[in-house]
């Protein structure tokens, strides 16, 4: 974020971008995060392969193999046997455990005898082309951060800089900080599968649908975008004559001709005394 802050700033000096330029800068960032954010959308890992059914937030896993164990799920310790997980060493019919406490043998339900601690890898290949685009994404939607800056202290009158601050950072967090955290938790435990039983109450999450959670994450990334978008094309078309020079231009030419007037009234001033 940092870097990109600072790189930013290095395009709008060296390019000596104006207002209009500086808002088509700040205006491509949002639109190519709105973008990277539906591509990111069909990126993904499938889901774990769970022993059993999970419906309306219990897993029904009734086998045979394990119909004289007594499984409870009030504990979740998933394993893993022949790329299929198991709630918990007992759903897998395990009756043995390894001294290191990371395997099992003699499991029942397991074709090949054996499973380990853990939930199984999806053995997913999309990693690395995720990190690289969200890492894009991120760096370019942050070189907006100097451009809008300027617009915000540079385009407004001299006595307003501190208000449109205050406005600005008002509006950040009545619309972004507070409300963000809750609609991105509301979502995402939409998502989840299966929760926690804590003495009857439901606690946090233990199987998420993976599609599901990048679909609404991701999706709601990009929907959110599309308000400072149009946000930012109404400000590039109110700035589109405007020009930071003028603006420093026009306060000198103001300082001066206050100056001017001091220094003449002054004049006065002093020719008036001595004539009296």
């Amino acid at each position: 974020m940092a870097l990109a802050t600072l790189a930013g700033g290095w395009l709008v000096k060296r390019f000596r971008l104006e207002p209009r330029g500086v808002m088509v800068l700040v205006l491509s960032c949002a639109i190519v995060w709105s973008l990277g954010n539906l591509i990111l959308m069909g990126i993904g890992c499938p889901n774990v392969r769970w022993a059993g059914t999970i419906e309306n937030n219990m897993l029904d896993v009734r086998t045979n193999c394990t119909a004289e164990c007594s499984c409870t799920s009030a504990r979740f310790s998933p394993v893993c046997g022949d790329m299929t997980t198991f709630f918990s060493p007992c759903h897998a019919g395990c009756t043995e455990q390894s001294a290191d406490s990371k395997t099992y043998n003699s499991c029942a339900c397991v074709e090949s005898g054996w499973a380990q601690r853990d939930t199984c890898e999806s053995h997913c290949d999309s990693h690395v082309s995720f990190i690289v685009i969200l890492f894009f994404l991120v760096f370019y939607v942050n070189l907006r951060n100097t451009g809008h800056m300027m617009i915000t202290i540079r385009c407004v009158d001299k006595d307003h800089k501190d208000i449109a601050l205050g406005v600005a950072q008002v509006c950040t967090g009545l619309i972004g900080v507070i409300p963000g955290p809750v609609l991105y938790a509301t979502a995402i435990d939409t998502a989840c599968e299966l929760f926690a039983d804590n003495c009857g109450q439901q606690g946090h999450c233990l199987v998420y649908d993976n599609e599901r959670f990048r679909f609404l994450y991701h999706g709601i990334s990009a929907a959110i975008g599309v308000v400072p978008i149009a946000a930012y094309a109404v400000v590039l078309v109110k700035c589109r004559d405007m020009r930071f020079d003028e603006n420093h231009a026009n306060s000198l030419a103001a300082a001066a001709a206050a100056a001017d007037a001091d220094a003449r009234r002054e004049t006065v001033m002093s020719q008036y005394e001595s004539s009296v």
